[in-house]
């Protein structure tokens, strides 16, 4: 998996995110008698500056597979990622909390007031980025936050 979603993110493999996104819904559905119960996927947005370079947001692509395989409507246009950083990738726990506290807002808190929404990330690491993510959430009025992510590190 870490060989696949590193392809997705350094090498521009885009197809690979809608594809792990429709492979996990799939097993989220073979896995379990109840679907999962969210009234929206909403992924973890990029800066527009990270955007410009990777060209793509792979936490969208893995939202729409999902979307797909779950039947769950999806978009990536609630939140917004408002500073910018280099990768967190060698950093700690608290140096990536610090670092994203504050990064997120939700740009249509209307859209998740009363929802429950499923927050799609690819990995999770430390959690710091989903944990900002679910608080700029909370704060916009989403009853219930989950989180979908591909992977986790060890």
């Amino acid at each position: 998996m870490q060989r696949i979603i590193h392809q997705l993110k350094y090498r521009h493999k885009p197809e690979l995110g809608y594809r792990l996104g429709l492979w996990h819904g799939q097993e989220l559905l073979n896995a379990s008698a109840k679907p999962l119960w969210a009234d929206l996927l909403v992924p973890v947005p990029i800066h527009p500056t990270r955007r410009r370079q990777r060209g793509y947001n792979q936490s969208e692509l893995i939202a729409r597979g999902l979307s797909e395989a779950l039947q769950l409507n999806y978009r990536e246009d609630i939140m917004e990622r408002t500073k910018f950083m280099a990768s967190q990738t060698r950093k700690n726990r608290f140096d990536r909390w610090r670092n994203v506290a504050l990064a997120f807002r939700v740009k249509d808190s209307a859209a998740v007031r009363g929802k429950h929404v499923a927050l799609v990330d690819d990995v999770l690491t430390t959690g710091a980025t989903l944990e900002a993510c679910v608080v700029a959430l909370r704060e916009a009025g989403c009853q219930t936050v989950g989180i979908l992510t591909i992977a986790a590190t060890r």
